[in-house]
């Protein structure tokens, strides 16, 4: 699920917008690649997906003891076009998910810059949205 928070300030007043759907940006965030998309959520999603499956080795330590999990890491794209993890949080009552989510959090250290997302007037915003991965033994 992709979801979102939109933030907007200025020198006269610090105000916060509610958290929105991401989908609820006039522009999403946008990757170099996905310039001349016409679907720019599935553009952002496939980005997304290719970069990761670019970049995860399950972690030796975590195969060898069993263990698996759902990792959710937040992603601040910022109005800048930079993007920042929030948060790398393990779902679920287990302790020992650490390892999975120091490896996930390694995935995303290294994504490109991005053509911020927009608001209605053309002005950039920063945007989240949670990305998941599930850690599955076969």
């Amino acid at each position: 699920m992709l979801s979102g928070i939109v933030t907007k300030g200025n020198a006269q007043e610090n105000a916060t917008i509610a958290p929105v759907q991401l989908e609820q940006a006039y522009k999403l965030p946008m990757f170099a690649d996905c310039k001349k998309a016409k679907d720019a959520k599935a553009c952002l999603r496939k980005q997304l997906d290719e970069h990761t499956i670019k970049n995860f080795k399950y972690p030796a330590e975590a195969r060898d003891n069993g263990i698996q999990g759902r990792i959710v890491t937040t992603l601040l794209f910022t109005k800048e076009g930079k993007i920042v993890i929030k948060a790398v949080k393990a779902l679920g009552a287990s302790n020992n998910l650490k390892i999975l989510e120091d490896n996930t959090r390694a995935i995303f250290e290294n994504l490109p810059d991005v053509q911020p997302a927009e608001d209605k007037d053309g002005n950039p915003i920063d945007v989240v949205l949670d990305y998941p991965i599930v850690y599955r033994l076969h």
